[in-house]
Formats: structure tokens, C-alpha cells, sequence
């Protein structure tokens, strides 16, 4: 899950099959942010920090694809 937004007292998560969800920022852990993933536990949530990377790594590897000089 991937925290798109916050508005409010809410984060507004993006599952993996596409809908969304509003998420108590008090049952989040205090580090989220825009961009944050989230794994869901039996205690709770918590960010998934190594998932988050990857993403930003693949996502700036298909922007440096698309803009390479031709």
C-alpha cells in the first residue's frame, strides 16, 4: 500500500488492487509521508522502507528512459 496523500487527521492509501482507503494517521507509524509504503502486521502498519527504495529506483529509471537524449 502506498500512502498518495494526506488530508487532514487521514492518509489516503493506494492498495495493490487498485482502490483506495482512508487510514487514521493515528494508526500510522509518526515517519509517513506522500510516497510512504505501507506493509499491514498483526500490531498495526509499518512502513516498508526497502519496498519504497524500489520503487523510487524503478520509477527514476523509467524517467531517465524517457528523457534520454536521442
Amino acid at each position: 500500500m502506498i500512502i498518495d496523500r494526506i488530508e487532514g487527521a487521514f492518509a489516503v492509501v493506494h492498495r495493490k488492487d487498485g482502490t483506495t482507503v482512508d487510514i487514521a494517521l493515528s494508526e500510522l507509524p509518526e515517519d509517513v509521508k506522500e510516497g510512504s509504503v505501507l506493509r499491514k502486521t498483526a500490531d498495526g502498519y509499518i512502513t516498508d522502507i526497502a519496498e519504497e527504495r524500489a520503487l523510487r529506483q524503478k520509477a527514476a529509471k523509467r524517467m531517465r528512459s524517457l528523457f534520454r537524449k536521442k
